[in-house]
């Protein structure tokens, strides 16, 4: 009894957020799995299963993978290639740090497949901490709280439980932020180096970060001095991999190389992309640029609610993937838009302002979850997700 007694008080010493973010890590994580399980054997069985990677023995681990999968764990197997020809070069399009978290750690766990899978859920679990505590600057609990559970219910952030990047990438974002409101330059420029060196993308951040630093400075400008000069770090991250590629395979842009020759990603006309995708006879394409064109037009409609440096960072993480999808059709949409935390901010302040609006918002959105869940782990519509 005074054991249970003890437990009780030391569980309700624990920060509600901490509380908060374990509950619904346990919830959607234990529905999720039980989906994909059951969507594995059911779509298996009537003969519409599409599934092509196979990754671990065990079918409630291998749902968490899917194809790029394979090239993280291959880059940890065995590094990155020394020459870019054939099959070699699609390697670099995979930017390094999170397979070289996966390959630092492999030790603690012993198999670089559990490795990654634990890496993604404890960034998912710390981007949730520091989520919090960026909403927490400027808003009460109860909408920080709220911030939490649109991160676990927006579309697509089950990926965040997958052996992806996207988990690393979205705790390294929002600490970004983060550091730049609380104006610790020096820490915000030390996530950029590593955002930068997660994702290609990652060095556009420092658009909306700078944003951010002039802010702080409106009241007296003079006050722009050294402090500047950390942002720097966002394009030190991209430099060192640009080096790393060089030493490699003597090309410097080898990264740049691979998504064009490689992949068939290269700077193409966005416009042109989203009408063709729009009436695309693929139905998954269809529905996904309307998904983000929705996105788009909510962060538009509520830019003063979000505020400009959230606004612009989504407007960058929209145009990104059209502007460079090249002839590889962008389908992955849904994955490129599933770190946007602003939504989440701005789902959590809509909600906290309507309880009815939260609640309804909170089920379709759980319910949109299973459906792109049950996409994902049996690739039923060629990776719209």
């Amino acid at each position: 009894m005074n054991l249970l007694l003890i437990l009780r008080r030391k569980f309700e010493q624990v920060p509600v957020e901490i509380k908060y973010t374990f509950c619904l890590f346990l919830l959607t994580r234990t529905v999720f799995t039980l989906v994909g399980i059951f969507s594995r054997i059911e779509f298996d069985h009537l003969g519409l299963y599409n599934h092509t990677w196979v990754l671990n023995k065990h079918l409630w681990l291998d749902i968490w993978s899917i194809s790029d999968s394979a090239w993280y764990l291959d880059i940890v197997a065995q590094g990155y290639p020394h020459k870019l020809t054939g099959h070699n070069a699609l390697f670099y399009g995979f930017f390094p740090l999170y397979p070289l978290a996966i390959f630092i750690f492999n030790k603690l766990f012993g198999s670089p497949y559990i490795t990654a899978i634990a890496i993604s859920n404890i960034c998912l679990i710390l981007s949730c901490s520091f989520l919090y505590k960026l909403m927490r600057l400027d808003h009460d609990e109860n909408t920080s709280l709220k911030s939490i559970k649109y991160l676990f219910l927006f579309p697509g952030t089950f990926i965040l439980s997958g052996i992806f990047s996207e988990s690393l990438f979205l705790l390294l974002l929002i600490m970004c932020f983060y550091y730049a409101k609380q104006r610790n330059w020096i820490l915000t420029g030390t996530a950029g180096f590593f955002l930068a060196l997660t994702r290609p993308n990652g060095i556009l951040v420092l658009f909306p970060i700078l944003v951010e630093y002039f802010n702080s400075k409106d009241q007296d400008l003079k006050k722009t001095s050294f402090d500047i000069f950390y942002l720097l770090l966002f394009i030190g991250g991209l430099l060192v991999f640009t080096l790393y590629c060089y030493i490699k395979t003597g090309n410097p842009t080898a990264y740049v190389w691979a998504k064009k020759v490689g992949w068939g990603t290269y700077p193409s006309n966005p416009f042109k992309m989203i009408i063709n995708h729009l009436f695309n006879l693929n139905t998954g394409f269809t529905l996904t640029t309307i998904y983000s064109l929705t996105i788009l037009l909510l962060l538009i409609v509520f830019r003063k609610v979000i505020g400009t440096s959230y606004f612009l960072l989504g407007l960058i993480f929209f145009w990104f993937p059209y502007i460079m999808a090249g002839d590889h059709h962008s389908n992955g949409i849904v994955r490129h838009l599933c770190y946007l935390f602003p939504a989440y901010v701005l789902f959590a302040k809509l909600g906290a302002k309507n309880e009815h609006l939260d609640k309804t918002l909170s089920v379709f959105l759980f319910i949109l979850q299973i459906i792109l869940f049950t996409i994902w782990c049996t690739n039923l519509k060629s990776m719209i997700v």
